[in-house]
């Protein structure tokens, strides 16, 4: 009986142990939420649809403050190269390095799988032998420079 009840504590306090997050790993979240909510506050200001949203990309912090990068992603998928870095001091913002991207709309739909991607990309590069490791292909938007239009690329 006894050793049934310390397999029990174990197994309801194992899972426990292994999901509690450390206090540097609470204060990134709260930081994410809170850089967040900054951009979508001002979102219309800064001339974003209500398509636009981010997801977190890392946080460094140094004797200035923490730095909060955000990556866009437009109808839940990423857009390339669409980020802001939020300058954070004393828990408030000084500062946005704001490089995302305006002016989008597009289908999000993509006319090709990924799979079928994968295929174009092998038939195009013809490798010689065998992948290191295993193609894989992202759904992103490029939003490349010039006369050219924003696209859903793999």
């Amino acid at each position: 009986m006894r050793n049934v009840s310390r397999s029990l504590f174990a197994g309801f306090c194992l899972p426990a142990l292994l999901v509690a997050a450390s206090p540097d790993q609470i204060k990134e979240s709260a930081l994410f939420r809170d850089a967040r909510a900054h951009l979508s506050a001002r979102a219309f200001q800064m001339g974003l649809n209500q398509d636009f949203s981010v997801s977190p990309k890392n946080v460094h912090a140094d004797e200035q403050g923490d730095h909060v990068s955000l990556t866009q992603t437009y109808k839940g998928i990423r857009v390339f190269d669409g980020e802001a870095i939020l300058h954070l001091r004393n828990g408030y913002v000084v500062e946005t390095t704001d490089g995302l991207v305006r002016g989008l709309n597009l289908n999000v739909r993509p006319e090709l799988t990924e799979g079928e991607a994968l295929a174009v990309a092998h038939g195009v590069l013809a490798p010689k032998g065998a992948y290191a490791t295993a193609p894989e292909a992202e759904l992103v938007i490029a939003t490349p420079t010039g006369a050219f239009k924003p696209a859903l690329v793999y």
